[in-house]
């Protein structure tokens, strides 16, 4: 699963503080994705998995750590009883970093090219009534150079990927409102950074298929309820985008569908959004405070009847846009995620409603809850990041 490569900048491979360019050969480059990839292994362990002599490894191990791409983390006790040394990737390989702009939040991590956490900063922002807000690019624009204060000169910046809720093609321009953010991102580097632009749940999407419910599954499909509704479509271990970039707006579904009402447009969205099940939550006798979606759901799982109905009804919607995913894609998995979607109360619901209207499909609620989206925009950026470093290597 690769980001949309809009590339607005120039990759820079090379480690910090160095003229020359990288030489490995195709050893050396297997030990190096065999390292980030395994975050922290032992030599022997990289013998065993790569089938390499110990004097092939410590001569490839001796090169990756001369180009500060490798470093010794700690010792451990090996087999034998002699301490054996654990390898990492090196901070001076370089760092990738994700920035996720968030309807209600607004996150930049900053991470190694295996993807460890280096630096993490968020703040929050007022709803948005367009897709990305000022409010949100002006949270961008300061929380970048502060997570680059907190990463120091230990490292330097390779890749960036933006994620923001909006349709991504490959062949568009940056959005002009996002030309902010990454004017920001390529003030930090004397070198050109390349930042890509993805959608927000694709990129949770991608966690989840890495880290969370959906974790070994080559197909599935992750589906997203929360202030807004979305899809994130993986088949055969790729991303779904779509002939224009547009795979996965199931806002965008007609809605309603009956022989007596019109759809409108993005009126599924409107109907399965948090915003419009506060509204009718707010409708109900001795509910006009209601204050958000959580205070739904809380006083649900208290048992509250009227409350308790309002999700039954909710899930029962929801379950009945999840039927239209499995008919027209058949992932055999959907995740579902979101602020509302992920909430347990909803599951039993989801699965009888596509029960009833299509097959028996396995459907489970998300694991990352809210870091989804940053843990997959960054994860991201470190395997393009990597991917630089090998290409120019």
């Amino acid at each position: 699963m690769t980001p949309t490569s809009n590339n607005h900048g120039k990759a820079n491979g090379r480690p910090q503080n160095s003229d020359a360019p990288l030489q490995l050969n195709d050893t050396e480059r297997m030990i190096l994705r065999a390292i980030v990839e395994a975050r922290l292994t032992t030599r022997s362990a990289l013998s065993e998995r790569l089938g390499l002599s110990k004097a092939t490894l410590s001569a490839a191990m001796k090169q990756l750590s001369a180009a500060a791409l490798v470093s010794e983390s700690t010792t451990v006790q090996g087999n034998l009883g002699r301490p054996a040394s654990v390898y990492q990737a090196a901070e001076s390989a370089g760092y990738a970093m994700a920035v996720d702009l968030g309807r209600t939040r607004v996150r930049v991590q900053a991470v190694a090219i295996d993807g460890r956490p280096l630096a993490d900063v968020q703040m929050p922002v007022p709803p948005p009534k367009a897709d990305v807000s000022p409010d949100a690019v002006m949270a961008a624009r300061q929380l970048i150079p502060e997570v680059a204060r907190k990463v120091g000169g230990r490292s330097h910046l390779l890749r960036c990927v933006i994620a923001a809720p909006i349709k991504v093609s490959v062949d568009d321009p940056l959005p002009v409102e996002l030309a902010p953010v990454a004017e920001c991102i390529q003030a930090l580097s004397s070198d050109p950074v390349a930042v890509d632009i993805e959608n927000n749940v694709n990129c949770a999407a991608i966690a989840e298929g890495r880290w969370g419910s959906a974790a070994g599954a080559e197909t599935f499909c992750f589906v997203q309820v929360g202030v807004r509704i979305g899809l994130g479509i993986v088949n055969e271990g790729r991303l779904l985008r779509g002939g224009l970039g547009g795979a996965g707006e199931v806002s965008s579904l007609p809605f309603p569908w009956s022989t007596e009402l019109r759809p409108q447009r993005l009126g599924l969205e409107q109907r399965l959004g948090a915003v419009d099940l506060v509204r009718r939550a707010r409708q109900l006798p001795g509910r006009r405070r209601t204050r958000d979606a959580a205070a739904i759901f809380a006083a649900a799982q208290a048992g509250e009847k009227d409350m308790l109905a309002l999700v039954h009804t909710h899930a029962q919607e929801v379950g009945e846009m999840a039927a239209a995913v499995v008919a027209i894609l058949d992932p055999g998995l959907l995740i579902m995620g979101g602020g509302v979607g992920q909430n347990p109360l909803l599951l039993d619901d989801v699965r009888a409603t596509v029960r009833k209207l299509t097959w028996e499909t396995e459907i489970r609620s998300g694991a990352l809850g809210s870091d989804a989206t940053i843990m997959g925009a960054a994860q991201l950026a470190a395997d393009a990041a990597l991917a630089d470093i090998l290409a120019v290597a």
